[in-house]
């Protein structure tokens, strides 16, 4: 069962931002299909460009994902990206903001924010841990207290991973770098 969303945005006319209602808690069922135009002309999307959600949560948690349980986040065909609604966007009720990212060859390009407004369903308790960061960086999957973190992977000029290292393990004999 998917819900899709239907919306249009100029990326040479700001205006309004597209609002997009969906409940609390919905999990990879919410589609975003979003028709982009130039000065009210359908704007080609390239199928070779490599797409990525971003978003901000109402409790200022916030990220970028590029697939939500191994589904490509974005798709693209014609001058229509259709996105999937990861379910992290949705854990906190509120308004939300979503921008679509495309990049290729070194070029990065974002749409205006999409209002995402997230309706409280009453009694849900989400399954996810609670956000501990506000940093738009990627989360390492698990870390302790003192541990040093490190880039993982870089992709298109971005940082795809974060890994938490102790500095016993990153300065085996000791000679800490001083900043």
């Amino acid at each position: 069962m998917n819900i899709t969303k239907k919306i249009e945005i100029d990326i040479l006319n700001r205006g309004a931002p597209p609002v997009v209602d969906i409940v609390q808690g919905d999990a990879n069922s919410r589609y975003i299909e979003i028709h982009f135009f130039a000065n009210g002309q359908p704007w080609p999307l390239n199928t070779a460009w490599a797409g990525a959600v971003n978003y901000e949560r109402p409790d200022g948690f916030g990220g970028e994902y590029d697939e939500a349980d191994g589904i490509p986040a974005v798709a693209i065909a014609d001058n229509v990206a259709t996105i999937i609604v990861a379910p992290i966007v949705t854990e906190k009720d509120g308004q939300s903001k979503l921008s679509v990212t495309f990049s290729a060859d070194g070029k990065v390009a974002s749409s205006f924010p999409i209002t995402l407004n997230v309706v409280e369903l009453p009694g849900y308790e989400s399954d996810e841990p609670p956000a501990v960061s506000k940093s738009y960086l990627p989360q390492p999957a698990s870390a302790n207290e003192g541990d040093l973190l490190v880039v993982g992977s870089v992709a298109s000029g971005k940082v795809t991973s974060v890994v938490a290292v102790a500095p016993a393990d990153l300065y085996p004999n000791g000679d800490e770098v001083e900043y």
